[in-house]
């Protein structure tokens, strides 16, 4: 979440301002996948990474306008 759009274009991504929010942070962005950490900065990709079109981004670890939660999923997806 964090307290404006951060307006992330990449496959897999979406961003949305979530309803009823108030205060700093009402704003959502769904589709990222956890890299790295490292150096102070957090290293994602998108859900629809591939080797034909990969972004990468890096969001600092600044514990000031973003909160990252970062969930472990089990689920196994069937194409």
């Amino acid at each position: 979440t964090s307290e404006h759009p951060l307006r992330l274009e990449g496959p897999g991504i979406a961003g949305a301002e979530l309803p009823g929010a108030e205060g700093d942070l009402r704003y959502r962005t769904t589709g990222l996948r956890f890299l790295e950490h490292t150096g102070g900065r957090y290293f994602l990709v998108s859900d629809g990474w591939s080797p034909t079109y990969g972004v990468v981004f890096v969001i600092p670890d600044d514990d000031r306008s973003v909160r990252l939660d970062f969930v472990h999923d089990h689920r196994v997806v069937t194409p």
